[in-house]
């Protein structure tokens, strides 16, 4: 179900009921903001800045120790309020390579194709319509070897991560003063972010389209 969908009760609201649920999600929002100590869960200025009062309240941070032990508190909470809730074993996702890029002469290419095929076992497959010709290389229904028509002779051209969250860390590099450029896959609509980290090695940042 979309948002447009899941908002279509606001169309039927009154003026003044529209004002009431306003009021509501605004002291939702004040609620999260001035949370501190154990409170405290996730910090987001992003949320809070839809308020019309400009802050940026700095929380008093617990020790690891004492927020740790806050976190199983509100696990065992959980146990008590949410019995029969579905539970999950899945780790919390960061970022995780999604495949190394290999760019060179079509002749070249081809090569590596043949030794990823026949001797390491992976299989061509779909690729997305690109400028430049090449191959992706699965294993499985991972892409993880990509081979990039390039000029220049074969070499690792740069080294792919899945992340999530774009905007966070967007915010992030900007902070950080790291160039970055950004692109958008065609057909797929994922993005995509590409710099170099200290050492100057290459790195494309992928995220899925939302």
């Amino acid at each position: 179900m979309g948002s447009d969908a899941m908002d279509e009760d606001l169309e039927q609201l009154s003026a003044g009921q529209l004002i009431d649920e306003i009021r509501r999600l605004r002291n939702g929002i004040r609620e999260h903001r001035d949370s501190t100590g154990q409170e405290l869960c996730w910090h987001h200025p992003k949320l809070w800045g839809l308020l019309p009062e400009k802050t940026d309240p700095q929380p008093v941070v617990p020790e690891w120790p004492q927020f740790l032990s806050g976190c199983i508190r509100y696990r065992q909470s959980l146990d008590e309020q949410l019995p029969g809730a579905p539970r999950t074993s899945e780790e919390p996702r960061a970022a995780r390579i999604d495949h190394i890029n290999i760019a060179g002469p079509m002749e070249t290419l081809e090569a590596c194709r043949r030794f990823y095929v026949e001797v390491l076992g992976l299989t061509v497959g779909a690729r997305p319509p690109f400028r430049r010709r090449g191959f992706w290389l699965y294993s499985g229904n991972a892409a993880i070897v990509h081979l990039t028509e390039s000029a220049s002779a074969g070499h690792l051209n740069h080294v792919a991560f899945s992340c999530e969250d774009a905007d966070g860390l967007r915010a992030k590099l900007e902070a950080h003063r790291i160039p970055f450029t950004v692109d958008e896959v065609p057909a797929t609509g994922q993005v995509q972010f590409f710099l170099r980290d200290p050492a100057g090695a290459a790195l494309e940042l992928n995220f899925a389209k939302k």
